[in-house]
């Protein structure tokens, strides 16, 4: 008798991405969960103890509370810090930027949330009065520094899965490299 083949995926995919670094595993779990559909559309069979990792995985920072983490692991917190302290951005649309291109470039997350956004700069203790509006003027500023790539969700309401543009890429690179000339161009 064969057992149930939800379970041997479970265990297949539990293998194989037990072996890989947190970031890779993030990168295929949301990867799977676009491909296969929204980790939100789950049944009722879902336990508590999965909660945390759906919550990171759908990066929506839920799971914080119930795991008592952070949004990125302990590493990629200390390093987001490192970097966000030598780029020294000025403005709240700097900070949302910089965050942002951290999010992208270094820590591999392709779609962005506000919320997400939000989150790190929160747990670095920059939190912004308002990162969607933030996010907003960044879309809507010529260049665009921020692209929204669609919404996630059927309500007016729903996410907004945006990724930074290439100018913002670079934006946000220079920052590094010239902490002192930040906001002069």
């Amino acid at each position: 008798m064969k057992g149930d083949p939800e379970i041997g995926a479970i265990n297949t995919c539990y293998e194989i991405l037990n072996g890989l670094p947190a970031p890779a595993r993030k990168r295929v779990v949301n990867w799977l969960a676009e491909r296969f559909g929204s980790a939100t559309e789950q049944s009722s069979t879902t336990t508590k103890e999965n909660e945390p990792a759906r919550a990171e995985a759908e990066g929506n920072g839920a799971g914080e509370v119930e795991a008592g983490k952070s949004l990125a692991d302990e590493d990629s917190s200390q390093e987001f810090a490192t970097a966000f302290s030598k780029a020294k951005p000025k403005t709240a649309a700097d900070k949302v930027l910089f965050t942002a291109w951290y999010l992208s470039e270094k820590m591999g997350v392709k779609d962005l949330t506000s919320l997400r956004i939000n989150k790190m700069l929160t747990h670095l203790g920059h939190k912004p009065t308002n990162a969607s509006a933030e996010v907003r003027r960044l879309i809507a500023g010529k260049p665009a520094l921020m692209i929204q790539m669609r919404k996630q969700g059927k309500s007016k309401q729903a996410r907004k899965l945006l990724r930074v543009s290439e100018e913002g890429k670079e934006a946000a690179r220079k920052m590094l490299e010239a902490p002192l000339a930040n906001g002069t161009e």
